[in-house]
This record gives C-alpha cells, sequence and structure tokens, in this order.
C-alpha cells in the first residue's frame, strides 16, 4: 500500500498545470458564490446554528470523500466544490452567531474568533501537507477528521444546549 500511496504523491507533484487550476477555481467560485447564500440557508434550515449543522456536515462528507475514496478528477472537483461551498456558506453565519451573542464585545469576540482560526489554519494545514508529500494519506486524513470532529461536536453542542441557554 506504501507504494501506491508514494506514486499518488508523486503523481500529484507533476499535475498538470490547468487541472491544478481548475481545482483551485473549483473550490474558490463555489466559496465565493455560497458567501453571498448564507442567508437563504439560514432561511431553509430555521436558524443560523442549524445552518451550521448543515455546513459542517457538508464539510465532513466533502473532506472524508475526497481523502478517503480517490475520486476520479470529476468527482475530486465536485468535493472541493462542496467544501468551497460550505465554508462559504458557514463563515456569515458563524459570523452572525458571535456578533449577536457577544453583546458589547463585539469587537473582541470577533477579533479572538478570526484570530483562532487563523492559528488554526497556519497550524493544522502544513501539518496536514507535509503528511500527504510523505505519502500518508491516513494521517493528512486524521489532521483533517480532529479538526472537523471538534468542529462538528462544538456546532451540535451549541445547536442543542445553546439556543437553551440563549433565550
Amino acid at each position: 500500500m506504501r507504494n501506491v500511496d508514494q506514486s499518488m504523491v508523486m503523481a500529484a507533484r507533476h499535475l498538470c498545470p490547468t487541472l491544478l487550476r481548475e481545482s483551485v477555481e473549483s473550490f474558490r467560485r463555489r466559496y465565493h458564490r455560497s458567501h453571498s447564500s448564507a442567508g437563504k440557508l439560514r432561511r431553509l434550515t430555521g436558524s443560523e446554528e442549524r445552518s451550521l449543522i448543515v455546513v459542517t456536515s457538508v464539510s465532513i462528507a466533502s473532506v472524508a470523500a475526497f481523502h478517503l475514496l480517490p475520486p476520479p478528477v470529476l468527482g475530486a472537483l465536485v468535493c472541493l466544490a462542496a467544501w468551497g461551498a460550505a465554508l462559504g456558506a458557514g463563515a456569515p453565519s458563524a459570523t452572525t452567531v458571535l456578533a449577536e451573542r457577544s453583546g458589547q464585545d463585539k469587537g473582541m469576540v470577533l477579533a479572538t474568533a478570526e484570530t483562532l482560526n487563523n492559528v488554526v489554519i497556519v497550524s493544522l494545514v502544513p501539518i496536514a501537507s507535509m503528511t500527504l508529500e510523505t505519502g500518508s494519506i491516513a494521517i493528512a486524513t486524521a489532521v483533517f477528521s480532529v479538526g472537523l470532529g471538534i468542529g462538528a461536536a462544538l456546532t451540535l453542542y451549541d445547536a442543542l444546549f445553546g439556543l437553551s441557554r440563549n433565550r
């Protein structure tokens, strides 16, 4: 199995620039389009908290499919588009929830949330990238899974118990 992983990494290093560009564009386009449609998702689900559950579920499904199934190119582009859409719709919803709950401390709460988000990204993405480069797809998937699992647990906890506390 290790030889297969290493050959996949070697193939990924020599991806056609057009395919690489399409992959990034697939993610970026869905991120930006869904960023502006977060309100529609909120209306569809009934609350910001429920929309975050949907977004977290789509993120988990798309990341798991991308890493665990090794889909063909079209499947990988669909996974990246779904991942981008989930993140794009989730960002405004999460910001709204934080702003509504923070009262007078909005600026500090939002700045702290953004800082923590950046710290996590700057910490986890390099670890996942390095493990992918060494051919450790399972470890990279575990790194993303831990982060998504923590996010899913906090989102569910908030949806189940946070709403009753804040009313």
